[in-house]
C-alpha cells in the first residue's frame, strides 16, 4: 500500500505487520478502513499509529527518510 505524503510517499507492507492483531490498526478483526487513513492521510494520525508503535516496539523505521521516499 502506497500512502502519498508531501515529504515523499510511504510504502506500507501489510505482510510484515500480519503478526499484529488487526485491531492494533483496524476498528475490528474484519479489517477495512483505518480511521484517519482515507484518501488524505493526516500526518498526526499516521505518526500516532505508525511511528509511535515502531518506537514502543523498538523495531521498524523511525527516521523520516526511512518511510518517506521521494519519487515513490
Amino acid at each position: 500500500i502506497v500512502l502519498p505524503a508531501k515529504p515523499g510517499a510511504v510504502t506500507f507492507n501489510h505482510k510484515t505487520h500480519a503478526a499484529q492483531k488487526c485491531t492494533v490498526c483496524h476498528k475490528d478483526d474484519k479489517g477495512g478502513a483505518i480511521e484517519g487513513f482515507n484518501k488524505t492521510v493526516k500526518k498526526d494520525t499516521a505518526h500516532a499509529k505508525c511511528h509511535d508503535c515502531h518506537k514502543k516496539e523498538a523495531k521498524g523505521p523511525q527516521k523520516c527518510a526511512d518511510c518517506h521516499k521521494k519519487g515513490a
